[in-house]
């Protein structure tokens, strides 16, 4: 397992690069163009190229789940929660008034 995320670091320090730059330079440029502050902008923009590459990224790189043969869920499925099926009668009129 840590053999696999190590070997990931590589495609995600420069997947950020890339990603920071895309997103960072444009709201570089819409907070100049506004009056909203630069640098909380950049970095808010920076933290979310981190959010993403840590997310997506490994899962599109690597072999994760290589070999395995889950579908998702059938139709039968829809109706179900992790508990118990959902019910599938209307629900019951008010009782009256109190």
């Amino acid at each position: 397992m840590s053999e696999a995320s190590m070997g990931a670091v590589p495609g995600l320090v420069l997947g950020f690069c890339v990603l920071a730059v895309a997103l960072g330079v444009p709201a570089a440029v819409f907070a100049r163009r506004t009056t909203a502050p630069v640098v909380p902008t950049v970095l808010a923009a920076v933290s979310v190229a981190g959010i993403v590459c840590v997310t997506l990224l490994p899962g599109l790189s690597a072999d994760a789940g290589r070999g395995t043969r889950d579908l998702g869920f059938g139709p039968a499925a829809l109706g179900t929660t992790a508990g118990c099926p959902l019910p599938c009668v209307p629900p019951s009129p008010p009782a009256g008034p109190c």
